[in-house]
């Protein structure tokens, strides 16, 4: 993260004063220009910022293999290999602190976001049974509204949660991160930066986004193939919906999840911009020209975790897109109730008319 501080010499050499940027967040993607820097490079540094601006993608326009999957895959490769370069630069060690590394890793299948927040606002990542997430990492804590984000979950209704309590967004955005898990398909960009937990020693050393591989998560449907036909052929499908079985079993819900995909493309004009608009999928209220509502869930709740997924978006790069003692996973039923609720009281943004606030690309009902 970064943050202007005018009163700061070393930040305003660093960063340069005149592109209006105060504030960078987390796990935000940039493009910068630099050029060589003419000062005393005793203490390290050898190059200038010359400009930055914020890029329109995130992080999951760089899934790919030539990307983020070039990054060490572990803690331990990643520390090693800032020592190895500390050792053979006297300017990288002057400036690399080879404890604050970063690495991405496929998360281990089950792994679970545990119900209760560490402290208000955060959240924590667990490997299966409540072990060991990755090897020397024990858990990654994630900002909740970083849950939300590469959930493409967006506030749809007026409940905020209490700080103890998460929100039924939060809960919608840890339900779609724990099938994922169920569904090998979830990635972590972590990062080892101890100035995480000053001040609160609730906090873990690790620091980390989720992000869904949405090819992995839904190879059980065959968009390109099924629906691409459609979409090309502009047929109205026969059937309302598709069945399809999930990956594999949901851990404290059910043996034999099932994928609804309801064939009528929809559209959504008037909903929210969704936060990673390169994730193809995305929650209810974010704003779609075309696209597929989908649930997952069991015979008697088929409908526990619903999403959109958007015909027009990408994911790049190839792919569509032991923890402290008593956690445990959201009740993904009961979550799913209290959102139902709301829905059939019309607290949701846009819940009026057509499929729960959706309307067909022609406007009919």
């Amino acid at each position: 993260m970064y943050q202007s501080n005018a009163g700061d010499v070393k930040q305003r050499q660093l960063f340069p004063q005149d592109n209006g940027i105060t504030f960078i967040p987390e796990f935000t993607i940039v493009d910068i220009m630099i050029g060589t820097s003419h000062v005393d490079c005793s203490e390290g540094y050898g190059l200038k910022l010359l400009q930055i601006s914020l890029h329109p993608t995130s992080l999951y326009s760089y899934l790919g293999k030539e990307s983020l999957q070039m990054l060490s895959s572990s803690i331990t490769t990643a520390t090693e290999t800032a020592e190895t370069w500390a050792r053979e630069s006297p300017f990288i060690m002057n400036q690399v602190a080879t404890k604050n590394v970063t690495f991405f890793a496929k998360v281990p299948g089950n792994s679970f976001v545990c119900a209760e927040p560490v402290v208000k606002g955060v959240y924590r990542l667990h490997g299966p049974e409540q072990g060991e997430l990755f090897p020397g990492v024990p858990f990654v804590d994630i900002l909740a509204s970083d849950l939300m984000k590469y959930a493409n979950v967006v506030k749809a209704s007026e409940s905020t949660g209490d700080g103890e309590t998460p929100c039924d967004e939060i809960l919608d955005a840890i339900t779609m991160v724990d099938f994922a898990c169920a569904a090998d398909a979830l990635w972590m960009y972590v990062v080892s930066v101890q100035q995480y937990k000053s001040g609160d020693p609730s906090l873990g050393d690790f620091h980390g986004v989720p992000l869904i591989d949405t090819d992995t998560f839904l190879k059980c449907v065959d968009f390109n193939e099924k629906f691409g036909q459609m979409e090309s052929s502009g047929e109205n499908p026969i059937d309302e919906q598709e069945l399809f079985k999930f990956p594999g079993p949901i851990p404290s819900f059910s043996e034999s999840p099932v994928v609804t995909v309801f064939t009528a493309p929809m559209s959504n004009t008037l909903g929210q911009q969704a936060p990673c608009s390169d994730f193809s999928l995305m929650s209810e209220a974010c704003n779609v020209s075309r696209g597929y509502l989908v649930t997952i869930g069991r015979g008697d709740y088929p409908d526990v975790l619903r999403f959109v997924f958007n015909v027009n978006g990408c994911q790049g790069g190839g792919m569509m897109g032991g923890g402290a003692s008593g956690a445990k996973r959201v009740d993904y039923a009961v979550a799913r109730r209290s959102m139902l609720a709301k829905r059939k009281a019309g607290e949701i943004v846009g819940s009026e008319g057509g499929s729960e606030g959706f309307a067909s690309p022609t406007g009919s009902d």
